[in-house]
C-alpha cells in the first residue's frame, strides 16, 4: 500500500497548541485517587441497638356464614369495636320461617312418637300374655325407633335453622378498629365465596417487629428485656420479646424478632417507628464498615474493593444492616483492612492513591 501522506498548511505549522495531545502507545492513566475507610473490630455491650415497627396483633376479615341482603351496617371506617358488638346484619326473614318450619316438623314428628309409643306398650303386654305374635312385635318397635329418628331428625334441623338465623347477625370477634369497609346497605352477601364485608385490627396488643443481623441470632432469646423508644410520641415503652423467628432472609441476612405491647387504651397506632434496645448478657465482636463502601451485585451478592500494595482488590462479602450508614461485615474482611469508598466504576486491579482513610464508625456507634 502506498503511504498516505498528510500536509498541513503554513499557517497550521505556526500555531501547534492548536491541535489536540494524542497519548503515545501503551500510555497509562494515573491512579485513581480514592477515599477508604478502615475496618473497625468493636466489642458489642450487653444491649443490641435496632428499630422497629409495630403492627396489629390480628387483621381479620368479616365474612358472613349464610347468604342475604345487608339490611344494617351500624360501623364505619376507623370506629373503634368492642368484642361481641354488632357490626353487620343480613336479612332474617327466610331463616325466621325455616326455624318455625323446623319446629313444626318437631312436633309431627312427636305425634308420631307418642302414637308409636302407645302402639309399643300395648304389644308388650300381649307379648307378656303369649297373645300376639313375635313378629307383629319387631314391626310394631321398627316403627318405634323411625319416628324417633324422624324426632332427632327434626330437633337437628331445627338447631341448624336456628344457628343459621344466629348467623345474620355479625359481631366483632375482638376489641379493635375497622380499617376498611367493603360493603354497603342494601349489598347482597353471599356465602360461597364468602363477601369481604369489612376489614377489623386488633390494636388492643400491639407487635413490635425488629429486624436484627445475623450474628445476633444466638444473643436473643425469648423473654429477654426490650425498650421501645416512640420519637413521634415523646413515649418508651418496656416490654419483653415474645417471640423469635429463626430463619435468616437471606437478602438481607437478618432475622426477625417480635415484641408484644400491651395497647388497652389505644394510645399506640400501627406502623409507629421506634428505637429499640435489646438487652443481651452475650456480647461479640463485630466488624463495621461504612454502607457506602458496599457494592451490591444483585442476586443477593455484595462485594468490596480492599486496597492492598496499591491496587483495588475486590472481595465478596456478606453484610448485615446496622443502620442507615454503616453494615456488618459477616465474612470476607479482616480488622484493619482498608475499603473503598465509592467504588463505582473500580475494577479488579486498577491502581489507587488513597487520601486519609476515614474511621468505618464512630467510638459511641463501634461499641453498639
Amino acid at each position: 500500500m502506498l503511504p498516505l501522506t498528510v500536509v498541513l498548511g503554513a499557517g497550521g505549522c505556526k500555531d501547534k497548541t492548536s491541535l489536540a495531545s494524542l497519548p503515545q502507545e501503551g500510555a497509562k492513566a494515573g491512579p485513581r485517587v480514592v477515599q477508604t475507610a478502615v475496618v473497625e473490630a468493636s466489642r458489642a455491650t450487653d444491649s443490641i441497638q435496632a428499630t422497629g415497627t409495630t403492627a396489629p396483633l390480628n387483621t381479620t376479615k368479616i365474612m358472613p356464614l349464610v347468604p342475604g341482603q345487608i339490611v344494617s351496617f351500624p360501623v364505619k371506617e376507623g370506629d373503634q369495636v368492642k368484642k361481641g358488638q354488632v357490626v353487620a346484619t343480613i336479612d332474617q326473614r327466610g331463616f325466621v320461617l325455616t326455624v318455625r318450619q323446623a319446629e313444626a316438623a318437631i312436633a309431627a314428628a312427636r305425634v308420631a312418637v307418642d302414637a308409636t309409643r302407645r302402639e309399643k306398650e300395648r304389644f308388650q303386654k300381649l307379648m307378656q300374655e303369649d297373645a300376639t305374635a313375635k313378629a307383629q312385635f319387631d314391626q310394631v318397635m321398627d316403627r318405634f325407633r323411625g319416628a324417633e329418628a324422624q324426632m332427632n331428625q327434626a330437633l337437628v334441623a331445627r338447631d341448624m335453622a336456628r344457628k343459621a338465623l344466629g348467623d345474620t347477625i355479625l359481631r366483632a370477634p375482638y376489641s379493635g378498629v375497622v380499617v376498611k369497609k367493603l360493603a354497603s346497605v342494601g349489598d347482597y352477601a353471599t356465602s360461597m365465596p364468602p363477601t369481604v364485608l369489612l376489614v377489623m385490627m386488633d390494636t388492643a396488643t400491639l407487635e413490635l417487629k425488629v429486624a436484627l443481623p445475623e450474628p445476633d441470632l444466638d444473643r436473643v432469646a425469648t423473654g429477654v428485656a426490650v425498650s421501645a423508644k416512640f420519637g413521634s410520641l415523646s413515649r418508651t415503652v418496656e416490654t419483653q420479646i415474645a417471640r423469635i423467628i429463626r430463619s435468616v432472609d437471606p437478602m438481607t441476612r437478618s432475622f426477625e424478632v417480635i415484641a408484644e405491647i400491651p395497647n388497652a387504651d389505644l394510645s399506640l397506632k400501627p406502623g409507629l417507628f421506634a428505637d429499640v434496645t435489646i438487652r443481651t448478657a452475650k456480647p461479640r465482636r463485630r466488624l463495621i464498615i461504612p454502607a457506602s463502601a458496599v457494592l451490591d451485585e444483585g442476586a443477593g451478592v455484595f462485594s468490596v474493593f480492599v486496597v492492598k500494595g496499591g491496587l483495588a482488590k475486590r472481595a465478596r462479602v456478606k453484610v448485615a444492616t446496622v443502620s442507615s450508614t454503616r453494615v456488618e461485615a459477616i465474612t470476607g474482611l479482616e480488622e484493619k483492612d482498608e475499603v473503598v469508598l465509592e467504588p463505582s466504576g473500580l475494577q479488579e486491579g486498577d491502581e489507587v492513591t488513597t487520601k486519609s482513610p476515614a474511621r468505618a464508625a464512630s467510638g459511641a456507634e463501634a461499641r453498639r
